[in-house]
């Protein structure tokens, strides 16, 4: 069963006043959602979902919401997003995301050669990202706030040193 725009918009409106309330159920819910946007035909979703939250768009609200929650293990949300931020490297929230549900926030260096499989394949999209390094401002800090290296450069190097 495909989500609908209202179920969409309530767990969007909850994330943003109760986060800690969000459920796994909600996380799929909102997978499902992302996937249905990256069809040429998602049913209207898009469209209701606008309508319903006055004129915002779908993905957007959930990539920003989902980087202000805590990392979720096996989380529905990231595997769309992928394919999301494939689909379009200008799409910067889908990568804030895929960072915020992938890495926790740190004071610290992470250690590269503990990385999850899904912790690389993030990490490998985005040192692929053209757009995301010359054009979003904000790509430095929010890599640094999760104890990940703040240049492309450095990046590659870490991945190659790892064997990717």
């Amino acid at each position: 069963m495909f989500p609908t725009a209202s179920q969409v918009k309530s767990i969007v409106h909850k994330a943003y006043e109760q986060p800690s309330k969000i459920t796994f159920d909600d996380l799929f819910v909102l997978g499902g959602a992302i996937v249905l946007t990256l069809r040429d035909d998602d049913l209207g979703l898009s469209a209701e979902y606008t309508k319903l939250a006055d004129g915002n768009n779908l993905q957007q609200d959930v990539a920003q919401f989902l980087t202000n929650l805590p990392v979720t293990p096996n989380n529905p949300t990231i595997e769309p997003l992928l394919s999301t931020f494939n689909r379009d490297h200008q799409f910067y929230e889908a990568m804030h995301a895929l960072i915020a549900q992938t890495f926790p926030k740190v004071h610290r260096k992470i250690k590269f050669e503990s990385l999850g499989p899904m912790q690389v394949e993030v990490l490998n999209r985005l040192a692929a990202s053209d757009p995301i390094w010359q054009y979003d401002m904000t790509i430095r800090g929010r890599l640094l706030a999760r104890g990940l290296p703040d240049s492309r450069d450095k990046l590659c190097r870490i991945l190659a040193a790892i064997g990717q």
